[in-house]
C-alpha cells in the first residue's frame, strides 16, 4: 500500500477518497504512465468496527471519523437541525452507512436527461451499474457478476419477514423480486454490499487492489483548502495536515469528488462560484462559473417523513389519458395497477390514475437485450414514450 508525502508533481489529483474518488483514483491507475494522487482528510480504515457490519451502531454515532455537518433549522420540524452524516475517512460514507445497496429510480435519471444531460439516462447509466457490481445471484441484463463491489441479500430468516410480503400482497402492493433490477417499485428483502462478512465498502472494492500499484498515492490527514488557478487552468491543490500547509502540484486534472458538501464548498473557495457572493466573503474570484452547489439536494439522516406533495411512478407505471369509463380490472383510482400486458399505452385506466404496462411495439429499445414480444416493457423512455421491442430477428 504506497502512502504519499504529497510531494512531486502528479497527473491527476483527486480529492476526497470517498466512493466516487476511489473509483475515479482506481480507473486512472490503470494506465502505468500516469501518476495518481488521491488527497484524503480522514485517516485509514482502521479497526474492527470498521469492517463488522453489526457494529454500524458504533460507527454511525462516531464523531471523530464525520464532517459533523448538520441541516439549518428546519421549518416544518420546529426549527430543529438534522445530522447530515458523511464519511472523514477512507471510504466516504460507505465506510459508515447502513450498507444499504439501492440503485436510483430509473426516473430521476431520465429527468435528469431531461434537463439537458443525455449521458445520465438510465439507458446510458446501467452497463455502468452492471459493470460495478457481482451480485450473489448471478448476472442476468439488469445486475452485473464481474464487479469489484459485492451485493447479496439481506439474510431476513425470521417467519415475519415472509409474513410481512405476503401480508403487502393482500393488501394489494407488489413483491418484487429484485427492487434494483427489472422493477424498483415494491415490497422486497433488502440488499446490501456485505460479503463474507465483512463490509463491503468503496476502500475495500476499487481502491485496496488499486494501492498495490506503483503510479498511485494515497494521502491521508490532509484537507484541501482551495484548487490553485492559474491562467484559467487548474493547476494544484492547497492541503494542510499533520506536515503543515503546502501545495500539491498537478501536470493534468484536477478531479474534485469530496463529496456533495466539499465539492462545491473547494470550488467557492477557490474563487469559481458566482462573483457577488464571492466578493461579499473577500474571496477573489477566478473566472466567473455558475453558482456552485446552488442546486444541492441530499437526503436528511432521520427516521420521520413527510407525505410527498406528489407521488412518484415507477417506469412501469404512467398516468392515464383515457376517456372515463375506459379502466379495466386490477385498477381504481388513486392506485398503481398491478403488472399487465396491455394493448396500448395509457389506456387501461380511468384520467388520473396509473396506467397497466403497455405491450413492447418498437424497434429501439434502452432496455438490455430488449423485451419477450408482446411482454411488459419495464422501461419508458421520456422523449418517445414505450419503447420495448417486439424484435424481428431476435426477440426474446
Amino acid at each position: 500500500m504506497t502512502r504519499a508525502t504529497g510531494g512531486g508533481s502528479y497527473d491527476y489529483v483527486v480529492v476526497g477518497a470517498g466512493p466516487a474518488g476511489c473509483v475515479v483514483a482506481a480507473r486512472l491507475a490503470e494506465d502505468p504512465g500516469t501518476r495518481v494522487l488521491l488527497v484524503e482528510a480522514g485517516g485509514p480504515v482502521r479497526g474492527l468496527f470498521l469492517r463488522m457490519p453489526a457494529a454500524l451502531p458504533y460507527v454511525y454515532q462516531r464523531s471523530s471519523i464525520q464532517w459533523g455537518y448538520q441541516s439549518g433549522p428546519e421549518p416544518h420540524l420546529g426549527g430543529r437541525s438534522i445530522d447530515e452524516k458523511a464519511g472523514k475517512l477512507v471510504g466516504g460514507s460507505s465506510s459508515i452507512n447502513a450498507m444499504i445497496f439501492n440503485r436510483g429510480n430509473p426516473m430521476d435519471y431520465d429527468g435528469w436527461a431531461r434537463l439537458g444531460l443525455p449521458e445520465w439516462s438510465y439507458a446510458h447509466c446501467l452497463p455502468y451499474f452492471r459493470r460495478m457490481e457481482t451480485f450473489e445471484d448471478g448476472a442476468d441484463d439488469w445486475r452485473g457478476g464481474e464487479g469489484p463491489l459485492r451485493v447479496g441479500r439481506n439474510r431476513a430468516e425470521h417467519t415475519l419477514f415472509e409474513t410481512f410480503l405476503r401480508s403487502g400482497e393482500q393488501a394489494g402492493c407488489t413483491v418484487t423480486p429484485d427492487h434494483n433490477g427489472f422493477r424498483q417499485e415494491g415490497l422486497h428483502i433488502a440488499q446490501s454490499f456485505i460479503h463474507v462478512g465483512l463490509r463491503w465498502n468503496a476502500e475495500r472494492a476499487y481502491l485496496r487492489p488499486a494501492l498495490g500499484r506503483p503510479n498511485l498515492e494515497l494521502l491521508t490527514g490532509a484537507a484541501a483548502e482551495k484548487v490553485v488557478v492559474d491562467g484559467g487552468r487548474a493547476s494544484g491543490v492547497v492541503v494542510s495536515g499533520r506536515g503543515g500547509r503546502r501545495t500539491v502540484v498537478c501536470d493534468r486534472e484536477v478531479v474534485l469528488s469530496a463529496g456533495a458538501y466539499n465539492s462545491p464548498k473547494l470550488l467557492l473557495l477557490s474563487g469559481i462560484g458566482d462573483t457577488g457572493e464571492l466578493r461579499r466573503h473577500g474571496i477573489r474570484s477566478s473566472p466567473t462559473c455558475p453558482p456552485s452547489g446552488a442546486t444541492w439536494r441530499t437526503t436528511p439522516a432521520s427516521t420521520s417523513s413527510s407525505p410527498p406533495a406528489t407521488r412518484t411512478r415507477s417506469p412501469r407505471s404512467s398516468a392515464c389519458s383515457a376517456a372515463p369509463g375506459s379502466a379495466r380490472a386490477g385498477c381504481s383510482p388513486g392506485r398503481v395497477s398491478a403488472p399487465a400486458t396491455c394493448s396500448r399505452p395509457a389506456r387501461s385506466c380511468a384520467p388520473g390514475t396509473a396506467s397497466r404496462t403497455p405491450t413492447c411495439s418498437t424497434s429501439s429499445c434502452p432496455s438490455p437485450g430488449g423485451c419477450r414480444a408482446g411482454s411488459s416493457c419495464p422501461y419508458r423512455d421520456s422523449s418517445s414514450g414505450w419503447t420495448c421491442p417486439a424484435r424481428s430477428a431476435g426477440a426474446r
